[in-house]
């Protein structure tokens, strides 16, 4: 039983040496660092100030607390196709820390560290293939993650708080962009160093092999305000029409907290794009 939900298809995996690798390693950390879930989990596994203190806190929290909205809108305003695989999620309190495990796992992942990937049947451990589909008959099974080897404390941090020092340099991965083009070279800059650090040093990390990018414009409309926040509610509630998504309190809360924070650096296009979305849903 596979609770990993599908990846959206505006999105393209790139490898290391493509010339979009490193924007797409950029993306990645501002996608990471601007999902509601993964954000309260990277503070949780971090020394950030995080609401919860352990793992088992933030299970119970997304289970049947404070969080438990969050994952039902998140199943609730799925498409068609993934809302059988995504309700899933929540069944059992196994599911949501299977999931939550899978979120830790790629943060992890993204911070230069390894996990591996298996389901226990009859009570014997089956370590699954990085990257492949779970094989058939293990369908039903339920798969867990283990960290083998913790990312690096500097990315985690950064991802967990949306700023921080990287290699003695302060950036932000928050509401960054391309149309602030010193501020996102600073960023990416730095990224790109940490990234060589690994490559050049006996630390025991190792960057993505692939990381994610835009398929519709890497070079001109890459982390724009107005895709940020499309790209960060489409993340947490799915790909789902506005309609739908508009009668949900939780997405409107925080579509309109994104809108305000966000205004005052918005580009024209980008603000009216903005005013004109926010009128379908209020």
């Amino acid at each position: 039983m596979d609770l990993l939900p599908k990846r959206t298809n505006i999105f393209v995996a790139v490898s290391k040496g493509n010339k979009k690798y490193l924007d797409g390693y950029v993306l990645e950390n501002v996608l990471l660092a601007n999902d509601v879930l993964t954000r309260e989990l990277a503070s949780t596994i971090t020394n950030a100030k995080g609401r919860y203190a352990t793992l088992d806190e933030l299970v119970d929290a997304a289970y049947s607390g404070d969080l438990k909205p969050l994952l039902d809108d998140f199943v609730e305003l799925a498409d068609d196709s993934s809302y059988a695989q995504k309700a899933r999620i929540t069944e059992s309190k196994e599911n949501v820390r299977a999931y939550l495990e899978s979120i830790q796992a790629r943060l992890h992942k993204q911070a230069g560290g390894k996990y591996e990937k298996y389901v226990v049947v009859d009570g014997q451990e089956i370590i699954l293939k990085a990257g492949e589909p779970i094989p058939t008959q293990y369908a039903d099974a339920v798969p867990r993650f283990r960290i083998t080897q913790t990312g690096d404390d500097e990315i985690l941090n950064l991802i967990a708080n949306g700023s921080g020092e990287v290699n003695g340099t302060f950036i932000s991965l928050e509401n960054i962009s391309r149309e602030f083009r010193a501020e996102y070279n600073k960023t990416k800059q730095v990224l790109g160093s940490k990234l060589k650090q690994w490559d050049n040093s006996d630390l025991p990390f190792n960057r993505p092999e692939y990381v994610k990018v835009s398929k519709v414009d890497v070079d001109s409309s890459l982390l724009s305000k107005y895709d940020e926040v499309v790209s960060s509610i489409f993340r947490i509630f799915g790909s789902t029409p506005t309609n739908k998504l508009s009668r949900s309190p939780a997405f409107r809360q925080f579509y309109f907290d994104k809108m305000e924070k966000l205004a005052p650096s918005l580009t024209e296009t980008a603000l009216n794009n903005l005013i004109k979305q926010a009128k379908k849903i209020t």
